[in-house]
């Protein structure tokens, strides 16, 4: 068997655009290796309201990705989620030491119901 090389793709876009992105990454590209959750925290350019920071909300995705597909993956999200824009959110990839992707057991359309 052989043993596949992976990448940690991350990707932090603000608040309930994580979702969607998420939907469109397994459906379009196959990536059932991927995991989506809700982040709040104050950065450098946080705004200040009567004395007291503001937090600002973020939904974070985070996708295991096979390495020979890392840049096709890491370029639709970054298309997808609209990272390109000024304040929208970052992203980043880094190698991953060790990883085993989700595989789903069948495919789900192809069922036929039980009668």
């Amino acid at each position: 068997m052989k043993l596949l090389s992976y990448k940690t793709i991350t990707c932090i876009m603000p608040a309930g655009r994580g979702r969607a992105v998420h939907n469109r990454l397994m459906k379009e590209q196959g990536v059932l290796s991927a995991s989506m959750h809700h982040a709040r925290g104050i950065g450098a350019s946080t705004f200040r309201h009567r004395n007291s920071l503001v937090a600002s909300e973020k939904d974070v995705l985070v996708a295991l990705v096979e390495e020979s597909r890392a840049d096709d993956l890491f370029a639709f999200l970054f298309d997808v989620a609209d990272i390109g824009k000024p304040h929208v959110g970052l992203m980043f990839m880094s190698r991953t030491g060790r990883g085993h992707p989700l595989v789903a057991p069948v495919e789900l359309n192809n069922l036929e119901p039980n009668v």
